[in-house]
């Protein structure tokens, strides 16, 4: 479940057709530009949502200020997220069959990764997946046709990106509140090397964004003191 689900922030989709069971594209356009890139917003203690799901705590500050999040989708080729991340929009924003239905909003191809039947959203074009994280990558990554790739949600399906060295990027909107519990964002350790903080934002008085870019295999290599990973860490000079 991903924490900015909510339309008015990161974290919802919206495309043209509906595919179930259905691969992206059968080529391999896999541009080396390409980044993989999780957007999301979370609680100062490091949580998506509360233990049940909820976001109340982040549909309190309604829509998030500056060009950021329209900046950042423009820059999208195609989107991935978990099925307890789509059954939220399902549920909460979507609302199909009531007067208060609402069009999927994104128009990239959107994998989502479950292994049962879900509801199709009409005029969406969501691609239903499902196995490991790094082959259904490499169609997402052709998909998107030279832009990005945004792991969406939630930190679980971000964590097994990472697993395969399949995440460049964390943009985190880091919200004024503690949740004290709850479903965490990245649920991996990242320490040995850290990540590197590439900038801090401010927006308002309720949210802090940060940049932070994902080490990778051999990134000890220049670092401070050129000091060696600690044993285990998988990081090799």
């Amino acid at each position: 479940m991903l924490a900015c689900c909510d339309p008015r922030r990161p974290g919802v989709m919206g495309c043209n057709k509906v595919q179930a069971i259905a691969p992206f594209v059968n080529h391999t356009f896999l541009p080396t530009t390409l980044k993989n890139q999780s957007y999301s917003a979370s609680s100062l203690d490091g949580f998506l949502a509360t233990t049940d799901n909820s976001l109340d705590w982040l549909l309190q500050f309604g829509e998030a200020e500056g060009p950021g999040y329209k900046n950042f989708l423009a820059d999208i080729g195609a989107i991935a997220m978990g099925s307890s991340t789509n059954q939220w929009l399902l549920d909460h924003y979507i609302k199909g069959g009531t007067p208060d239905e609402k069009a999927w909003l994104y128009t990239q191809p959107t994998g989502i990764f479950s292994g049962r039947k879900l509801d199709a959203v009409r005029d969406a074009d969501l691609r239903f997946v499902q196995g490991a994280v790094t082959p259904v990558h490499q169609q997402m990554a052709a998909a998107a046709k030279g832009k990005n790739f945004w792991i969406a949600g939630g930190g679980e399906l971000a964590g097994q990106s990472f697993d395969p060295d399949l995440l460049d990027e964390l943009i985190i909107q880091v919200a004024s509140v503690t949740l004290g519990q709850g479903l965490p964002l990245l649920p991996r350790l990242i320490a040995f090397p850290p990540l590197r903080l590439r900038s801090v934002q401010a927006l308002g008085e309720a949210f802090a964004e940060l940049h932070d870019q994902v080490p990778h295999p051999g990134d000890w290599i220049g670092m401070a003191g050129g000091s060696t990973p600690p044993n285990g860490s998988g990081f090799t000079l």
